[in-house]
């Protein structure tokens, strides 16, 4: 994985810990919505997947991801509440990492390019069609 946030950080211009960051918080929404048969399979794969999620969940919060405090608390909840939680969640991963939303849609498909490039099978297809909003922003 450390060749992945190296390469993203170059591309998007941000730190390759916000890259790391970003790419764990990612991988933890994936694993959480995920088989977890499958998800440990990525894992064994791909080396890395496993400490990527592990620095995220050592990452401060980010309050629901449309802003620090009880606003964006709030929202979080409202979202989830309607629904479209997982989008917020993951638009919140962005925007902390400070990646602009113009490049969410080819950060994921270099994402999902590098990750392709080391599973075998339809691994990585099963496990993002069990996220839809991760899988919708990939068009």
């Amino acid at each position: 994985m450390d060749e992945f946030f190296q390469q993203a950080a170059a591309r998007f211009g941000i730190s390759p810990d916000a890259i790391r960051s970003l790419t764990g918080g990612l991988l933890k929404k994936v694993k959480a919505d995920g088989d977890d048969g499958d998800f440990e399979e990525l894992a064994a794969q791909v080396p890395g997947v496993d400490a990527a999620v592990a620095a995220a969940d050592e990452a401060p919060a980010s309050g629901g991801g449309l802003g620090g405090g009880m606003l964006g608390g709030l929202l979080g909840r409202a979202a989830n509440a309607v629904g479209a939680g997982g989008a917020v969640d993951i638009a919140g991963l962005f925007q902390k990492a400070g990646l602009d939303p113009s490049q969410a849609s080819g950060y994921l498909t270099s994402l999902v390019d590098f990750l392709k490039s080391k599973v075998s099978g339809g691994l990585l297809e099963r496990l993002l069609d069990r996220v839809p909003a991760l899988k919708s922003m990939l068009g």
